[in-house]
């Protein structure tokens, strides 16, 4: 039986389970770099993505 984390929904189409090393700020932004702990695959779905200041999908 795989057990999920209580904040990954559970329709989403993949999640990533990282542990942060380290986080890098510069002015008005954070770059944070992290280890791969687990990897969850959903069912196959149309991706999310973001275009022209707004989510949709292809």
């Amino acid at each position: 039986m795989l057990l999920r984390p209580a904040h990954w929904h559970l329709n989403a189409l993949a999640a990533v389970d990282c542990t942060v090393e380290d986080t890098i700020i510069r002015h008005s932004h954070a770059l944070i770099l992290g280890s791969v702990r687990h990897v969850m695959s959903g069912e196959p779905g149309p991706a999310l993505i973001y275009h022209n200041g707004a989510y949709g999908s292809p």
